[in-house]
């Protein structure tokens, strides 16, 4: 069993983007169904007209609930690319400083393994 998770900076809220791109036009798009079939059938009468309106409403309260969880997903897939972003420059400082021996992050050691390490830091940000 592999443990190989990869993660690439920017793809979570890129999908997160990606959710109300898709979202938005089909809420619109949906939204006016229901009025749509109560104006279509007007002045039609028969026992299955009070189902229908019924399970209209209740279709238009579960997409309700569907957009929401949605829009709570998009959010927490930018909170996560966050707290990684933040969490990546926390490991990337703590290794400079234990390169450079010292609590401040000061270069004491002069060795190629912080210079290597300062160079990454300064790529990434």
């Amino acid at each position: 069993m592999s443990a190989d998770v990869g993660f690439t900076p920017g793809k979570l809220v890129e999908a997160a983007q990606g959710i109300g791109a898709v979202v938005e036009p089909f809420s619109q798009a949906v939204g006016t169904i229901g009025d749509d079939v109560t104006s279509a059938s007007e002045g039609i009468n028969g026992p299955f007209m009070e189902p229908l309106g019924n399970a209209l409403t209740a279709w238009g309260d579960s997409l309700g609930v569907l957009f929401d969880d949605v829009g709570r997903l998009a959010d927490a897939l930018v909170g996560v690319e966050r707290s990684f972003g933040a969490c990546e420059e926390e490991i990337m400082q703590s290794l400079v400083q234990a390169a450079s021996g010292s609590q401040s992050g000061g270069d004491s050691s002069g060795g190629g393994l912080y210079e290597e390490l300062m160079q990454l830091t300064e790529s990434g940000s």
